[in-house]
């Protein structure tokens, strides 16, 4: 699924969710966002000093980085919705849910790579199309045999760098661990709750 399907899915999964304080006091937080009789899609963002925790359908994560979490996951001046910066908050975490890691491998990441190292092999000049045609199609094949993970797709590609003439560059040296679908919604949802919860306190100010 790609980012911006991402962003859509989660606008559409919180379209209708309503904010309850449930605790604020100072950095101590317990704010429940989800729709009217139904906890489908519901989370909880918990905060107390230097720890902000999401929890919900999505998982449970545990970001630490600043005494105010909510200052970390502002919205910052010049940045557009959904824009984060998630390699800089993924390194904020502390504790990850059990069964939806931050990262996992990616197939899509691999491939664009491959793409790329081919198209370099044919501008060289050292295939031509018809060859590497053949040759992406042995790679397709043996990477849909993989059904083990990114180890067995990397050994796969070792065997066919070492059994021809295809000179990969060193792959252990590539990153192919893409930011799950569930920890992207996760962080979708911190900043767009932040914002909620900004601005319900700045109206509740207004009307003092």
């Amino acid at each position: 699924m790609s980012k911006r399907d991402v962003r859509e899915s989660f606008e559409k999964d919180i379209a209708t969710h309503e904010m309850t304080v449930m605790m604020d006091t100072g950095t101590v937080r317990h704010v429940r966002f989800k729709r009217p009789n139904t906890i489908c899609m519901y989370f909880d963002l918990i905060t107390w000093p230097g720890r902000l925790c999401y929890s919900g359908d999505m998982g449970t994560y545990v970001f630490a980085r600043l005494e105010d979490m909510f200052e970390f996951f502002r919205l910052e001046t010049g940045r557009k919705p959904g824009k984060m910066d998630l390699r800089y908050w993924a390194e904020k975490l502390e504790a990850v849910d059990k069964n939806g890691p931050a990262q996992e491998f990616s197939k899509e990441m691999m491939n664009d790579v491959l793409d790329d190292i081919l198209t370099g092999l044919k501008d060289d000049g050292d295939f031509d199309a018809e060859e590497l045609a053949s040759i992406k199609k042995d790679i397709d094949w043996r990477l849909s045999m993989c059904a083990d993970g990114e180890g067995a797709a990397r050994r796969e590609l070792e065997e066919i760098k070492q059994g021809g003439d295809l000179l990969f560059p060193e792959l252990w040296d590539y990153n192919f661990q893409d930011y799950t679908f569930h920890f992207e919604w996760c962080c979708h949802a911190i900043e767009w709750a932040i914002g909620i919860y900004d601005q319900a306190q700045k109206d509740k100010e207004q009307q003092c």
